[in-house]
Order: structure tokens, then sequence, then C-alpha cells
């Protein structure tokens, strides 16, 4: 007998092959040889979207049911399932009667058609998401439940679903979402009449372990503008039994000082902290801070959040005290200062994949209305770059990017700009380069 013979009739070295071909060659094999087929259906029907699988269990004949016992994992993003936890819950349980071999299966949502701020949704890696382990005996079931806290109701007697199943540990988390009534929306900080007091409602609930939902570990202020002293209180409850706050995003913290800031990101801060995303969508309170306060807001951010996986902040390209030496009420690019790698007294960020910097302001100056801004991209890319790590050879690169949210133009394709900036410093500081030379200056001329 031949090698090539011995292999084609060895099933686990065809499997390996098999492996390795794309769908549309493997789909080909299937009716190519019938010894192929019990290694093939296992690489086409392995991994499979939920919306090809369901169709199967229809067929009620011998190579249908080939199909369903050979999936193994399955991958929900239909938009038009019902998002209630209770039925999810229904969904998994009939999952696992449905396919006897699935040993995992997850929830994806598209949260670009169906919720605002997309990026902060992108954040949570699934609604839910379960895993078979040891073969078959136990059922880790990780689910998520967003609960909306609205104007007048009744915050003690919130009680998410019970979920109880035979064979299944089941880690429930909560995300909470705070509602503004319509009286408060646009007024930020300075919330008045009902706002002030809703918003004070959340924040007894949120720091009282006697009330608090032990499994309450993410918080969306919404359109409920929150100084950020209230934040770091309920970023930094503490207490046995209770889960810790990993994501948080506040979209309306309105105008701080650097003092105030640095404060919240000491007292905030925490190694499990996953994502924070701050922004001043509503221009609550005052301007956020300008690009002179960059520099000690990213150094106050790593030193406070290790773990971070996602960051956005506000940052005004304007002061409120004009430049008139300059023209314009512009911060002046010659006076922003950049991080140096010894003036970190903690290890940069080696987490992060995704930076986003808020970009607000008007321009003005003798002449009037000024709309062209050139924004600083190597600038900030240089404390950037010594603020977070470079990723390993191995993982996926951390993206920077842009928003601008004023009338004035930045430049062409600053996100990208400001991205491949901060990589092209990361790749000089694999070579000891960043380190000898002056940050201020631009990088050293490419040389063969």
């Amino acid at each position: 007998m031949s090698s090539a013979r011995r292999v084609y009739e060895t099933p686990e070295l065809m499997s390996s092959i098999f492996s390795f071909m794309e769908k549309k060659d493997q789909c080909k094999l299937l009716t190519l040889e019938r010894s192929f087929f019990p290694s093939v259906v296992e690489e086409v029907w392995g991994s499979v979207p939920y919306d090809i699988v369901k169709d199967i269990l229809d067929l009620y004949n011998p190579r249908g049911r080939i199909y369903v016992y050979a999936v193994r994992d399955i991958v929900i993003t239909d938009p038009e399932l019902d998002l209630n936890p209770t039925i999810q819950f229904a969904l998994i349980s009939t999952l696992l009667d449905d396919f006897p071999n699935l040993r995992t299966a997850s929830r994806k949502i598209d949260y670009l058609a169906h919720l605002s701020s997309s990026t902060w949704k992108s954040t949570f890696d699934n609604l839910w998401s379960l895993k078979v382990e040891d073969g078959g005996q136990w059922i880790v079931v990780n689910l998520r439940t967003e609960w909306l806290f609205e104007s007048e109701m009744d915050l003690d007697e919130l009680e998410p679903p019970v979920f109880v199943a035979d064979g299944m540990w089941i880690e429930h988390y909560i995300d909470v979402v705070f509602d503004a009534p319509s009286s408060a929306l646009g007024i930020g900080i300075g919330l008045g009449g009902a706002g002030v007091n809703e918003s004070q409602r959340y924040i007894d609930y949120l720091t009282d372990f006697n009330r608090r939902h032990p499994r309450i570990c993410t918080l969306d202020t919404s359109n409920v503008g929150l100084p950020l002293s209230d934040l770091a209180r309920i970023i930094s409850f503490r207490h046995p039994g209770h889960l810790n706050i990993t994501k948080v995003r506040a979209a309306s913290v309105g105008g701080f000082t650097m003092v105030e800031f640095e404060s919240f990101c000491r007292r905030a801060g925490n190694s499990e902290l996953e994502v924070l995303h701050l922004d001043n969508q509503r221009g609550s309170g005052g301007v956020p801070r300008n690009l002179l306060d960059f520099k000690r807001m990213i150094k106050a951010i790593v030193e406070g959040f290790p773990n971070l996986i996602s960051l956005e902040i506000p940052i005004s390209i304007t002061r409120t005290t004009p430049a008139y030496a300059q023209g314009s009420n512009f911060v002046p690019v010659t006076e922003i200062e950049v991080l140096k790698p010894d003036e970190l007294t903690v290890a940069p960020l080696r987490k992060l994949k995704h930076f986003a910097i808020s970009v607000y302001g008007q321009g003005w100056g003798r002449g009037g209305v000024i709309d062209r801004y050139a924004f600083p991209v190597d600038t900030m890319a240089k404390t950037l770059a010594v603020a977070i790590a470079p990723a390993p050879p191995d993982e996926e690169r951390c993206r920077f990017g842009i928003n601008n949210k004023t009338q004035v133009f930045l430049g062409y394709n600053v996100s990208k700009e400001l991205d491949n900036s901060v990589h092209d410093f990361h790749r000089l500081s694999e070579y000891n380069i960043l380190s000898n030379v002056n940050l201020l200056a631009g990088p050293p001329p490419y040389t063969r």
C-alpha cells in the first residue's frame, strides 16, 4: 500500500487535512466521495450561525440527524430575536436539547442597529454565552441583563429573573442604565427639580450594600449628568458578595478641574475596571479640559486604571482665556506637553484595544469664527505611545481614533493619522529610539 493510500484510509489524518481547507471547498467534498462525508461534515457543520443551523432541525431524515450531531458551536446574531432574559434562557435550554454535541454557544447583537452609542455597546463580548464542560456534566452559562432605572420606579423592588436548571452553573451579570426624566434632559450636572432627586436616588441605591443588587457590574449614566465625585463613589463601592463595577459610560460628565479629575482617578481607580467612556455630549456644566491638560489626564488614567481595555475621553481644542498673540482662542500647539517615560509611576497600559478622543470647542478670534485648526496629531501620539504599551506580535493592536464634535476642520483623516502615528512611535520604541531622542521633536529620519 502506498503512503498516499495509507493517508487516504486514515480518518484522523484526512480530518486534519480537511480542517485546513476553506468552507467552500469542504462543501464540495461532501458530495465527492462517500468515505469523506463523516469527516467533512464535522468541519462544515461544527461551527455555524443560528439562522442556518435552525433550518436543519426540520430535516427528519438520517442525513439531517448527522448534521445535527455534528454541530459543536453556535453563534446567534439574529436581530429579530427577543432580548428578554427569560426568553433568552429558554432558548439556551432549547439549544442544549436540540444539539446533543453542542459545546459552546453565544448571543451577539448588532448594537449599531439597535442602540445608540455603538462603541460603548461593542465592549460587551456577548449578551450570553454557554460552555459545556467535563464531558457534558456541567454547563456554564454567562447571562447579561440590562436594568433601565426610570423615574418614579421603586429601586428596592427591582429583582431580576432567577434562572435555575439542573446541571447548569449560571453567572448572572446586571448592567444598569440611568434614565433621566424629561425635565432634566440637557441640564446635566445642574439638574433641577426632579432631576437632582432622581440622580441622588440612583446614587444612594448603588452605594448601599443592603439595597444594591450583588450582580450589578456595569454602569451607564446615559443622559444623566453626574459629577466625577459621585461617579467615583459608585465605581469604588466594595462589599463582600457584590460584583465590582467593570464597565462605565458617563456621557455627560460636564466640566471639571484637573484636581477633580485626578482625585476621581485615585478614588475610583481599581484593577478591575475594563471600560471607561467619558464624554460631554450635552455640554453639562461647562467645557471639558483642553489639550494643555491631555498629558496630566492620560497619566492619571494610566496610574488609576491599569487594566483598561477600552477608553474614551473628551477634550477641548480651545481655552477660555483667548491667546490674542495667536489671533484666536485655540490652544497653541507649541504649549502642549508630552508625557515622558520617566514621569509614569506605573507600567503603561498593556491591555488597551480601543482609545478615542471626543473633540469639542468652537474657534473664534478678532475676525470672528475660525473654522480650521491644525490638530497636533504627532504631539498627542507621542504621549499615547508612552502611556500605552505596544501589543505583542500575536495580539490585536490598539486602535486610536478622534471623534470630531466641533464645526472646526481638524485635518484630513485625523483618526487614521493618529492611529498610524502612535504605532510608528511604538515601532521606534522597540529599538529604544524614543528614550534617546527629544520627544518634542519629530521622529528621526529613516535611513537604510
